[in-house]
């Protein structure tokens, strides 16, 4: 992931809202549920 945005000039100030939603998307792949609490807390925590 940090590829891909590394080599996308128009993708490197949104890189650390992509890396919070690859996050996401990684925990919802391994449960299959959406933890509505740490999606939301890891959402907040993007600066």
């Amino acid at each position: 992931m940090g590829e891909i945005i590394s080599r996308n000039e128009q993708l490197k100030e949104l890189k650390p809202y992509l890396q919070t939603h690859w996050v996401n998307q990684q925990a919802f792949l391994k449960t299959q549920k959406i933890d509505t609490d740490a999606w939301l807390n890891r959402c907040k925590a993007v600066q």
